[in-house]
């Protein structure tokens, strides 16, 4: 090659250069451009033809995958995030993003190691606080993922598009209403997919699942905003649900929650509610099963992460008193798509809890006998790697919820779930009445036995050969009352709440756990003297003290669980003092424990005061003084017993 020839060629090898640098130059500024316009997907376009010229490599892959993740399409963006550390391993965000990345590609393991990494080298305050975090769920994703659970999952495909569908909650017997972006006829510049609109799908009945998903018209649908995540009160005549800013209402974030009513055949404009706040983002709106309380998911500021969830409860004219979930569900990630289902079980999605992937779906219980609130991940295969959120329940056993995962129809899709518990545990009480002679206890037949759950009857029996059982709630309260003739009712507080055995001690499928208790009625004897433990008086006095009323407010329930009975209350004294001053000192002390069981709603027909001084001492000779006191006692006894039909 000549000096000319090999000159000519450097040189326009030196020109391609310069233009290739230049015309990356121009790419690189139109995506940043765009990405701080949010229209992401047109971001990525441009740094990925800056890539393709020659670009700075480490900014232009960083700036790739803070495209891919922004618009939601996070396991994108891991690569890009890989390669642009590769180039600049002190990018500190590609770096945190990346080891997130790897967790939600299920390369858990890998993901261990950088967020240790970050740990080592970050200098994000937040991030090396979220990373100690997931470090800490990471150690728990083995269990998550070795989980059984009773869940059944199919693609709900009638209802799915190749855009998202998600956010399913039952609108009417006949229809569910749901999120989806399938209309295509105007796009969202960030991402460059079809708005968000609220469909409502009427199953039809001419075969499985059939029917037509229908937009909902003006004024709730708007061609350059999105409407989401709708939820209604009991009756449908309210809806509730999220929609983004069109940019008329300056200086508000993108989304916040409106409302709307059903009046006269036709939806109302729909307005802003007032518990949005202007700085903040504010979605997934679920109203409890008795519209009495608003929940809802908001990055506002005073929060424990990105996104937390809240709840508003309803006054007399507007929902008031906003409250934060509080730490234990809310965590320094996201939280969102909040459910209070009938049966009272909360479930939400969070990324920052202990899981899978992205979004898994939680569900809170209380512990029985702590009153602790647990987090319990549903495991597979209801969460995966992916997202997984948007659960609802339409019966006990079925609903719908909403992912990500691959092999759907399309961008988020709608599944079908049937849930059948692995362990089933069915309570049985078996209960004997008994009564007591002088040494035995001896079978006591025929005792009508009531058992309530709070002011509910739930059982009304007979004791055959002294025996009764009944089937019961796990985790629940119960009063039972025993009844028979000539005996003094029984009452006893019973509880299965603690008694449920560790899923170790379950075998699969049906669990019958029996409990026992025993009723000892004590039978009424007239004329028997029964002592009234713990009556006190002050000195010389027969005011009833507040000790006092606690002891004779037994003697009440006793009259009034026992209505066929009438008493003498009587009132003694000890031999110390005159015998006219005892017997006048301890019948005021009679009358007035009468009086007070009077006051308390007991007939004066039922009850009569009898002083006895010191004529009927239990001691006769008294040497100390606790034989004093045993002598000063108050007691009853049975006079009369009239059966009550």
């Amino acid at each position: 090659m000549t000096k000319t020839l090999r000159f000519a060629f450097t040189l326009g090898i030196g020109i391609l250069l310069i233009n290739s640098c230049n015309t990356a130059a121009r790419y690189t500024k139109k995506g940043n451009k765009k990405f701080a316009m949010g229209e992401y997907d047109f971001a990525l376009q441009n740094y990925q033809s800056a890539l393709s010229k020659g670009g700075n490599k480490g900014y232009l892959n960083y700036k790739i995958g803070e495209s891919f993740r922004l618009s939601n399409r996070l396991t994108e963006a891991v690569s890009y995030y890989g390669k642009a550390i590769e180039e600049n391993p002190k990018l500190d965000t590609a770096l945190f993003y990346y080891a997130l990345g790897l967790k939600w590609e299920g390369n858990y393991e890998q993901a261990k190691t950088r967020m240790g990494e970050y740990l080592e080298k970050g200098r994000n305050y937040e991030f090396k606080n979220r990373a100690q975090q997931e470090l800490n769920n990471l150690a728990l994703w083995e269990e998550i993922y070795k989980k059984q659970t009773g869940y059944k999952i199919k693609n709900a495909d009638y209802l799915n598009t190749p855009g998202a569908d998600y956010g399913v909650v039952q609108y009417d017997d006949r229809s569910i209403v749901f999120s989806s972006s399938r209309n295509m006829s105007k796009l969202y510049r960030a991402t460059q997919t079809g708005f968000l609109d609220l469909f409502k799908y009427t199953f039809d009945g001419f075969s499985q699942n059939s029917g037509q998903a229908i937009p909902f018209p003006k004024p709730i649908y708007a061609e350059d905003t999105h409407e989401a995540s709708a939820t209604f009160n009991s009756e449908g005549t309210m809806m509730i649900f999220a929609k983004s800013n069109d940019g008329s209402k300056k200086g508000r974030k993108e989304c916040d929650l409106y409302v709307t009513y059903f009046r006269a055949g036709t939806w109302s404009e729909p307005k802003l509610m007032n518990l949005n706040t202007k700085t903040s983002w504010t979605s997934t709106p679920m109203l409890s099963p008795d519209d009495k309380t608003l929940y809802f998911a908001s990055d506002r500021k005073g929060g424990y992460g990105g996104i937390d969830l809240y709840k508003a409860t309803w006054g007399d004219t507007s929902w008031t008193n906003v409250t934060n979930l509080g730490p234990k569900i809310n965590t320094i990630g996201n939280e969102m798509f909040p459910y209070l289902a009938r049966n009272g079980k909360f479930y939400f999605a969070s990324d920052g809890q202990p899981g899978l992937g992205g979004l898994d779906i939680f569900r809170t219980t209380r512990d029985s006998s702590t009153g602790m609130l647990n987090i319990e991940n549903l495991g597979q295969p209801m969460n995966s790697t992916f997202d997984d959120f948007s659960l609802y329940f339409t019966n006990d056993s079925l609903g719908y919820f909403s992912s990500n995962r691959p092999n759907g129809k399309g961008d988020d899709d709608i599944y079908d779930f049937k849930y059948k518990p692995l362990y089933i545990v069915n309570f049985f009480l078996d209960g004997a009445t008994f009564y007591k002679n002088d040494t035995n206890e001896i079978a006591l037949d025929s005792v009508r036995i009531k058992i309530f759950k709070g002011d509910s009857l739930v059982l009304d029996t007979l004791s055959g050969k002294g025996l009764f059982t009944t089937k019961l709630q796990k985790d629940t309260d119960y009063k039972i009352v025993a009844t028979k003739d000539n005996f003094f009712t029984k009452e006893q507080i019973f509880s299965t709440k603690g008694k449920t055995p560790s899923r170790k001690e379950l075998k699969e499928g049906v669990n019958n756990i029996r409990l026992s208790t025993k009723l000892l009625l004590e039978q009424i004897i007239l004329d028997k003297d029964i002592v009234i433990d713990n009556i006190y008086y002050d000195y010389k006095q027969w005011n009833i003290r507040d000790d006092a009323a606690k002891e004779l407010d037994k003697v009440v329930k006793l009259l009034i669980d026992n209505p066929g009975i009438t008493i003498e209350l009587s009132s003694h004294t000890d031999s110390r003092g005159n015998d006219e001053g005892n017997m006048k000192l301890s019948q005021a002390r009679a009358e007035s424990a009468v009086a007070y069981i009077i006051s308390k709603g007991i007939t004066k027909e039922r009850i009569t005061a009898k002083g006895y001084g010191e004529t009927d001492p239990l001691i006769k000779e008294e040497k100390s003084e606790e034989d004093y006191q045993r002598n000063r006692r108050t007691e009853f006894k049975v006079t009369k017993i009239i059966k009550i039909k």
